[in-house]
């Protein structure tokens, strides 16, 4: 529905923070915030990764 947006900057503890998020829309009607990584090492490379609900 919305994004994705592209983050790069350094993350809390220094390491690169590369990834792409945005707003989508969930098989039960619900909006969803999803994010996936884009660095070679980031969890799920290439997948999509619920980060929240919206109420």
């Amino acid at each position: 529905m919305s994004g994705p947006e592209r983050f790069e900057a350094d993350g809390w503890d220094g390491t690169p923070a590369e990834r792409d998020e945005g707003i989508a829309l969930a098989d039960d009607g619900s909006l969803v915030w999803i994010w996936r990584g884009r660095l070679p090492a980031a969890v799920g490379e290439t997948a999509w990764l619920l980060q929240g609900r919206f109420a």
